[in-house]
């Protein structure tokens, strides 16, 4: 059972960012500006911080992390591109639209895998994942092609 819930996570984060996207094209830019948005943002990370540390007894541990440099450069990197995943979202959400960035940001399996490839050598692609990461992308040049169609009509 705890297996099939763990299979519907990624539909869930999907419904949180869906329902963050509308909202954040709603409030910033209107009600406030991107830094606080941020700022906000980070702040209500607190008690999920606070939950994991507690309920979950996992404490917070930095002692194993200075094993060697390309570990910390690794880490950090890891911590940095979410958040500026995050910054070029909302930028795309306050200037285009929620719906235009969820679509577009759809290719990212594409950049999963190349990063992958490129960085660790990892190759997880098949003929399934090929023609999945082509759909993404074909989709993400339509909806980027009927954006600028769109706008150019206007």
């Amino acid at each position: 059972m705890y297996s099939v819930l763990i299979m519907l996570f990624p539909f869930i984060a999907a419904m949180f960012y869906g329902l963050g996207y509308i909202l954040i094209e709603k409030i910033v830019g209107i009600h406030m500006n991107t830094a606080t948005f941020l700022t906000l943002n980070t702040i209500t990370c607190i008690p999920l911080i606070v939950f994991l540390v507690v309920a979950k007894n996992e404490p917070i541990e930095f002692s194993g992390l200075m094993t060697h440099w390309r570990i910390v450069v690794m880490i950090m990197v890891a911590a940095l591109a979410p958040s500026l995943g995050w910054l070029f979202t909302i930028h795309a959400i306050k200037n285009s639209s929620a719906l235009y960035t969820a679509f577009a940001e759809t290719s990212y399996p594409v950049f999963t895998i190349a990063f992958g490839f490129l960085i660790f050598g990892m190759r997880q692609m098949d003929f399934t994942t090929f023609i999945g990461g082509l759909l993404i992308m074909m989709g993400a040049i339509v909806m980027i092609y009927g954006q600028s169609t769109a706008q150019n009509h206007e």
